[in-house]
């Protein structure tokens, strides 16, 4: 699942919170954050065309089932499915 974001800030605040909760409440996370490695629910991203422009101009944030307990009610009724 991911979430949309019309603007980066907003993209990044999210990415940063989520970020932080599992690396509070996951070990697994923690221990891999720990060791240098950068997991992708944790950056804040736009879908681009082959050209590398932006598809449209919102920003995405991925999550795992594993994060979710680190969203709001209302984020987590925000949630889409990937395409």
């Amino acid at each position: 699942m991911r979430l949309r974001f019309p603007a980066k800030p907003a993209a990044d605040a999210l990415a940063a919170r989520v970020h932080t909760w599992m690396i509070a409440n996951n070990t697994a996370y923690a221990r891999s954050v720990t060791a240098g490695h950068t997991l992708r629910w944790a950056i804040s991203y736009q879908d681009l065309l082959a050209n590398g422009t932006p598809e449209r101009p919102d920003w995405h944030v991925n999550l795992k089932a594993r994060s979710f307990d680190a969203l709001t009610g209302p984020e987590k009724a925000a949630s889409i499915p990937y395409r």
